[in-house]
């Protein structure tokens, strides 16, 4: 079948065009994505990890930064990535059981929405940290803090299986 994204961005775009007719093509694109509203389970799954709001397109309005919520984890051999929203690069922290993860923080980029907080993180450990933390077969706490705010992320249950 046919996506109902279609006809709501198409809709969104004719209001952008019709409100200022001077913008470009890639304006209106770029609008539309940078203002989209952050859906936690669309985290790290769609360009914007959210929704169009039209209200937003028209008003420029960009959502703020939200508190750390995990959607999503993932801990392989040497490594825990983490799925979310509200992680701000340079600072956001990954916890087990309330401890710090002690590793290389991969802050991807890729994964950044206009308001600069990011929807994926990734803390290379190493294969002896991360055996010693995520004991195979049993679920383990994880969080995600920021200390810039001081704001921590609900406790997210992970394992290695």
């Amino acid at each position: 079948g046919t996506s109902q994204a279609t006809p709501h961005v198409s809709g969104i775009a004719a209001l952008l065009f019709a409100n200022n007719p001077g913008l470009t093509p890639a304006q209106v694109k770029d609008r539309i994505i940078r203002t989209a509203e952050p859906i936690t389970t669309l985290a790290s799954r769609t360009v914007a990890s959210g929704r169009a709001n039209a209200y937003f397109a028209l008003t420029g309005r960009i959502a703020p930064v939200s508190r750390p919520v995990i959607t999503n984890a993932k801990v392989s051999k040497k490594a825990i990535s983490i799925d979310g929203l509200g992680f701000m690069p340079g600072s956001s922290i990954i916890e087990v059981e309330g401890v710090t993860l002690a590793g290389d923080v991969v802050y991807d980029g890729s994964y950044g929405l206009a308001n600069g907080s990011l929807t994926h993180l990734t803390v290379q450990a190493g294969k002896k940290p991360i055996k010693k933390a995520f004991p195979s077969g049993v679920l383990i706490g994880v969080t995600v803090f920021n200390p810039t705010t001081g704001e921590r992320s609900a406790r997210f249950l992970t394992g290695r299986f």
